[in-house]
Order: structure tokens, then C-alpha cells, then sequence
């Protein structure tokens, strides 16, 4: 049995090594915290669906895209009908733009741990104003 401490050992470290390889290359990947991108952002939420992380991606030829999460709260009822409004404000809370996404009802599971489940949107706005500082993410019935 005391032959087996050294491979314990080793595989101990190179997991250690592995964790944190892991860790450096999904801090390299160009997400943005959520107040890297320079935008002041809200989300109002609705009885069964909350606004997760979300964030402005930009690449370039391609329009911005709002990626983020929504989580199914653990509570009865349908998501038919159920919507996501981005409207995008300048600094001194003037409407510029307003686009309106339908949530796809089967792509949010109804389940996952106790807190309900979650899925990830991905949403192109091609309409996206330089003087655009606040974003605000509602979820509609």
C-alpha cells in the first residue's frame, strides 16, 4: 500500500495542474464580466423566468450580439407568449432602441437542481446605437 502514496500523489498534482490550466484558458475565452463591456445594465425578471448573466459581444463584420441566461424559476405555469425586450438607453435614460424576442417555451427545462432550470440565448441587434450606455433586459409574459 505505501507504493501507491507517490501515484496518489502525483495524480493529486497533476489534476492540481489540470484545474488550473482549465481555469487560465476559460479566463482567455473574451467573455466579459459583467462590467467589463462599459454598459450600466439592468434585467427585470417575470413570476417564472429570471435574467442570468448577460453581456454585449462584438465581433468584427457581425452586429452585436446579447448573450446571456435565463432561469426557469421553480414556480407553475406555461412560457407561451413569453418574451424578451432589450432596450438600450443612452446616458440620460432616452429610449434609442427596443428589440422583442420571443422565448421559445421547450428550451428552457423545467427542472435542474432546486432552483429551476436554465438555458442560454444568443440574440443579434442590429440596431445597436453608439450613444447606447445602459441595456435593460425584461422578461414579458
Amino acid at each position: 500500500m505505501h507504493t501507491d502514496r507517490p501515484r496518489l500523489r502525483a495524480l493529486a498534482a497533476a489534476l492540481a495542474l489540470g484545474g488550473v490550466a482549465l481555469l487560465a484558458a476559460g479566463c482567455a475565452t473574451g467573455i466579459p464580466a459583467l462590467t467589463q463591456d462599459g454598459y450600466r445594465k439592468s434585467a427585470v425578471d417575470s413570476e417564472q423566468l429570471q435574467v442570468g448573466r448577460f453581456w454585449i459581444e462584438r465581433l468584427p463584420g457581425q452586429p452585436a450580439t446579447l448573450v446571456g441566461v435565463l432561469i426557469r424559476r421553480p414556480v407553475e405555469g406555461d412560457l407561451a407568449g413569453a418574451n424578451l425586450v432589450v432596450t438600450l438607453r443612452d446616458a440620460a435614460g432616452r429610449e434609442l432602441a427596443t428589440h422583442r424576442f420571443a422565448v421559445a417555451a421547450g428550451s428552457i427545462p423545467e427542472s435542474w437542481g432546486p432552483h429551476g432550470g436554465a438555458a442560454s440565448f444568443r440574440h443579434a441587434l442590429p440596431d445597436f446605437p453608439a450613444a447606447t450606455a445602459e441595456i435593460v433586459v425584461r422578461v414579458t409574459p
